[in-house]
């Protein structure tokens, strides 16, 4: 809980950080995106697990993954599929706000 303990939010901030270099270094390369996404969803319920936060851990991930399968449900309107999403701004905003709400009220000890 925010204020209640020491705040170790910079370490899944520091790891959502790398993700984001690693996504966004791939150019056209999905192998360098999905190992972006994977340290974006992976990492901070790993460093959640190291804090002895098993519950936040759980929930990060939920939240991370969550989010962004919501977000992929985003359609444009059109005829398509439910895939066919507006652009990537919908996932760009779940992850920002995942990420936001992990990082600065989850990441307490």
């Amino acid at each position: 809980m925010p204020g209640a303990g020491s705040w170790y939010g910079w370490q899944p901030l520091l790891s959502d950080a790398i993700a984001v270099a690693v996504a966004a270094g791939s150019g056209s390369s999905h192998e360098a995106a999905r190992a972006g996404l994977a340290i974006y969803a992976v990492t901070p319920a790993v460093i959640h697990v190291a804090h002895h936060n098993y519950g936040r851990a759980a929930a990060s991930a939920l939240l991370r993954l969550g989010l962004l399968y919501l977000a992929t449900g985003v359609n444009d309107g059109s005829s398509g599929s439910d895939d066919d999403i507006r652009g990537p701004g919908p996932i760009i905003a779940a992850a920002a706000l995942a990420a936001l709400i992990d990082d600065l009220a989850l990441a307490w000890q």
